[in-house]
């Protein structure tokens, strides 16, 4: 008989237990597209702008926030995005989309109040380019997903709360994909003159945005169900055809061709088992 010693991570399931953890994340990135010029942006600017201002001249903006602190098996439960509303002619509809493509902020800085933009920099995110002046959007003021990812208002000196399934849904997606991650577009009013919005952007010195983020992670030492280990070992290698959460959790006396591909979280309590009359296996404890 083969002698094998192996040490078992287990995906138990049904007896995982979890831990709740909320953080609150600043924003990496933020700018103002200013649709009456192709080459005016706003990247290091203390604020960032949304909706249609008194020339009828339209501001969206973008927003970004480093979410690679987050375990990327975490499961996410809410997310809140706030900002700061540091000025408003009224209380306006804001709503948030995903973008579809990478956008950059460079070191532009408008003067003044920021309402009317600065000449973009290197790397500058404007109206018709996600990076001045080299890569364009597909569609001019930003390539975005139509779905409203989630909706709310704006009014002057108050701060604005963007919640629900989709922004989770958006999180979750980007915490399992960083590289998908490009952020979202503000959204305003874009009808009527003078329905803009200013925020403090994450430049400014006080009311910067925040990600509240709220997620869970598995337990690695904990749940036991040994009756997963019975059966033909094949069979269970192919229960488990994932290998990317265990890479270096096993220890063999004997080479057994395909055990790298064993996919499991949670260590068992110490016993041996015997598989198909072949392979005597020796489960050691999660330290």
């Amino acid at each position: 008989m083969k002698s094998v010693a192996i040490v078992f991570s287990f995906l138990i399931i049904s007896t995982l237990l979890f831990s709740q953890i909320v953080v609150d994340l600043p924003a990496d990135r933020d700018n103002t597209m200013y649709e009456e010029s192709v080459n005016e942006s706003n990247g290091m600017g203390d604020f960032f702008f949304t909706g249609i201002n008194d020339n009828d001249e339209i501001r969206r903006s973008l927003l970004r926030f480093d979410l690679s602190s987050i375990p990327s098996n975490a499961i996410v439960s809410n997310v809140q995005l706030t900002l700061f509303c540091s000025r408003s002619l009224g209380t306006f509809v804001v709503n948030v989309h995903k973008l579809n493509n990478d956008w950059g902020e460079g070191n532009s800085h408008a003067p003044g109040q920021e309402g009317g933009g600065a000449a973009a920099q290197a790397g500058d995110a404007t109206w018709g380019f996600r990076f001045w002046n080299t890569d364009a959007w597909a569609v001019n003021g930003g390539d975005f997903d139509a779905t409203i990812s989630s909706t709310t208002t704006a009014s002057n000196g108050a701060f604005s709360t963007f919640t629900g399934a989709t922004l989770i849904a958006d999180v979750q997606g980007w915490i399992s994909s960083s590289a998908n991650n490009f952020g979202w577009l503000l959204k305003g009013p874009e009808t009527n003159s003078g329905e803009a919005s200013r925020f403090n952007s994450r430049q400014n010195a006080s009311n910067q945005p925040s990600l509240q983020v709220t997620y869970t992670v598995p337990d690695p030492c904990t749940g036991v169900d040994s009756t997963m280990l019975s059966g033909v070992l094949n069979s269970i290698l192919y229960q488990f055809p994932d290998s990317s959460l265990v890479t270096d959790g096993i220890v063999l006396a004997d080479s057994v061709v395909g055990l790298e591909a064993i996919n499991f979280i949670e260590l068992l309590p110490e016993f041996e088992v015997q598989l198909a009359g072949e392979l005597e296996v020796t489960a050691l404890p999660c330290e």
